[in-house]
């Protein structure tokens, strides 16, 4: 979910951008207003586009949890008091109750609209409503508002009457309700706010230079709009033929178009197809078959003893003095609470006795004189070795985002490893990881982990986490 939101953000971000880079000083109203529309239509769309690709799917790199060092796990239980809060589960309320708000404020300011008192009548065409308050002209959804003291001897002065009829006739004020209810599904998108402004600066523009084509006097039009300056009427969801930003409009009305003003169009028109490339959800098609191979090849190059299969509920790692057969990690393992030093004697019994089908790995001492067991070469060589053995092939075609495990190596107080576990939530993720790592630690000894100077057994936690973009 959060990279969704933030390929939302980012693209709208980039695309306003351009919006204000290429388009916003030119005379080009028409084309900037679907513009800016298809922009945020296109910005909460493109992230659920899928892209299919015949390439291969790139190699994904795994992520240690613990990059500086990698310790034993006590399995000590935490008690309920010292749990730390999951400030995620606040999210989902914290959300519903901002949107509610800004629901709430969208309802009220229709409303105040309709509530206004007056008399519709029907004017060269149009709905009319005359109000009986003093308040400058606007323009909601088809009806123009207007006060009764503009609306003498039976007539609307011209240029006024023309601009909020374009707005009514170009339904400017779909683009604003649109932005309005984007704003309360998404108002942690800071670049929603900027899209409303430029939208309704760009309606201004188009109204005024309709205007100005047809009565052809700018500044009679103009010392119109600062007379009714003083009028100013704070309405939300309304076109306001005394808009507040005047001097934008008062520029672009002697601006003239750039000899540029084509190609920018056209210059923005391939950020949508580049973005789609960056921002649109990939799958890759794989041969099956051929991953399979790649992967058989691979382990039989990296140890000869190695026997797999493509069931891995059936796979068996087989070296020269035991067999383990993969399986879940016990419950004994997870809630061991045996005391630290019967814990040792214990396990250590079992290790001088297991058999080929030992399935219970031993529990680390849990004291501060313990020193962890060490890889040949130490943690960085371990992890190396595992993040280059580790295939993401082995995992399922839908498995995406990020997925994490926990891998537990039991080693004798002689060094040698003598059984591998995973937990987490994903099995193939599970299965690789085990896979891999028992290549990488067959028939390497460690530096066994010592108790007071004495070689113990212990059980050595890797943490890891791979993430599919």
């Amino acid at each position: 979910m959060e990279t969704l939101v933030l390929k939302i953000i980012l693209c709208s971000g980039i695309l306003l951008g351009s919006y204000y880079l290429f388009l916003a000083k030119e005379k080009t109203f028409i084309f900037n207003r679907f513009f800016l529309i298809f922009a945020l239509i296109f910005s909460y769309g493109v992230p659920f586009i899928t892209i299919k690709t015949q390439q291969k799917a790139p190699i994904e790199k795994i992520r240690f949890q613990n990059e500086d060092t990698l310790q034993a796990d006590s399995y000590t239980e935490i008690p309920a008091s010292e749990q730390s809060f999951d400030y995620t589960s606040l999210i989902l309320p914290v959300y519903l109750l901002v949107s509610g708000i800004l629901l709430s404020k969208f309802l009220f300011s229709i409303y105040k609209i309709k509530s206004l008192k007056g008399n519709k009548i029907t004017y060269r065409g149009r709905t009319i409503k005359v109000l009986e308050s003093n308040i400058p002209v606007f323009s909601f959804m088809n009806t123009i508002y207007i006060s009764k003291d503009y609306f003498k001897n039976g007539n609307i002065e011209n240029s006024i009457f023309f601009h909020e009829e374009i707005h009514v006739k170009q339904k400017h004020t779909a683009d604003v309700l649109f932005i309005e209810i984007l704003k309360i599904l998404s108002w942690f998108n800071p670049f929603v706010y900027f899209y409303k402004r430029a939208m309704v600066t760009n309606h201004e523009f188009i109204a005024d230079e309709e205007v100005i084509n047809k009565n052809k006097n700018i500044k009679n039009y103009q010392e119109l709009i600062l007379k009714e300056i003083l009028n100013q009427q704070n309405l939300n969801l309304i076109h306001q033929f005394n808009f507040n930003n005047t001097k934008k409009r008062f520029i672009m009305m002697t601006r003239k178009s750039s000899r540029f003003a084509k190609a920018k169009k056209i210059i923005t028109i391939p950020a949508f197809t580049a973005l789609t490339l960056v921002f649109a959800e990939r799958t890759y098609a794989i041969n099956i078959s051929e991953k399979i191979n790649n992967r058989s090849a691979s382990l039989q190059i990296s140890n000869n003893n190695i026997e797999a299969n493509t069931n891995y509920h059936s796979q068996k790692i087989i070296n020269t003095d035991f067999k383990i057969q993969q399986e879940e990690i016990p419950d004994n393992l997870k809630k061991d609470t045996l005391t630290p030093k019967k814990t040792v004697e214990a396990k250590l019994s079992e290790v001088k006795n297991m058999t080929t089908g030992l399935e219970t790995p031993a529990s680390p001492p849990n004291t501060e004189n313990l020193v962890q067991a060490e890889f040949p070469g130490g943690s960085g060589e371990l992890r190396k070795q595992f993040a280059n053995t580790f295939d993401t092939s082995a995992l399922g075609k839908d498995e995406k985002g990020l997925m994490k495990a926990d891998i537990y190596i039991s080693i004798d107080e002689y060094g040698k490893a003598f059984d591998v576990k995973a937990e987490g939530k994903t099995q193939s993720l599970n299965n690789e990881a085990v896979r891999a790592l028992k290549n990488v630690i067959a028939n390497k000894v460690w530096k066994p982990a010592t108790e007071n100077g004495r070689p113990v057994p212990t059980v050595f936690k890797l943490p890891i986490a791979l993430n599919f973009q």
